[in-house]
């Protein structure tokens, strides 16, 4: 990249982009949400690792096509089904992994990830967003999602399906991605409805 005013500034953006994906995965892999989520869900540690080693040979950031490309046949076992990593990571070239951990972490969360694939295969028909936008508005609803697995953990699966599908209503309709504080309040609503309390310094708490 040229040394101009702005590639620079492009380079400093990258650079931001990568701190915030590495301190998501490292929160996420060290379970310092706000709410811990259960450990019910979580694929098997040995399944994971044998993914991430082999992710260590693409260069990142690494779309979604390329980690599909290399692992997407691989299984992975959860206590109540086994998935392949294709059917958790979208193989769109428009979403960007910063590492194997940022990976590890998506993948980790059967229901989340699944989620998170569905909203991204919708991602192409929003022109207007970078892909840096588009990493960080997925990271966000990737920590809405995992709030509810916390905060509603006998309705985790309909609460992010529930919200997933409103993502997506607003992304067909009016192409564009809603806001992470949109997606937080719609996350709220379903909780609240459903017995569950946000507290006043909770994630969905907007």
């Amino acid at each position: 990249m040229a040394d101009t005013k702005d590639g620079r500034e492009e380079q400093a953006h990258h650079a931001e982009r990568r701190q915030r994906q590495r301190e998501l995965a490292e929160a996420l892999a060290r379970g310092d949400e706000p709410n811990p989520e259960p450990e019910f869900e979580a694929v098997d540690t040995d399944d994971l690792a044998a993914v991430e080693s082999e992710l260590d040979a693409l260069s990142y950031p690494a779309t979604g096509a390329a980690v599909v490309e290399r692992v997407g046949d691989r299984e992975l076992a959860a206590p109540d089904d086994t998935y392949t990593v294709g059917e958790l990571i979208s193989d769109s070239g428009r979403v960007r992994f910063d590492s194997p951990g940022t990976i590890r972490a998506r993948l980790a969360r059967p229901t989340v990830a699944a989620a998170l694939r569905r909203i991204t295969q919708a991602v192409g028909t929003v022109e207007e967003l970078s892909d840096r936008e588009i990493d960080e508005r997925l990271a966000a609803y990737e920590r809405t999602f995992r709030e509810l697995v916390a905060v509603a953990p006998d309705d985790y699966e309909d609460a992010i399906q529930v919200v997933t599908e409103w993502i997506l209503d607003v992304v067909r309709g009016d192409e564009r991605l809603p806001s992470s504080r949109a997606v937080r309040r719609r996350g709220a609503v379903y909780c609240r409805a459903n017995g569950y309390d946000i507290g006043d310094d909770d994630w969905l708490s907007v």
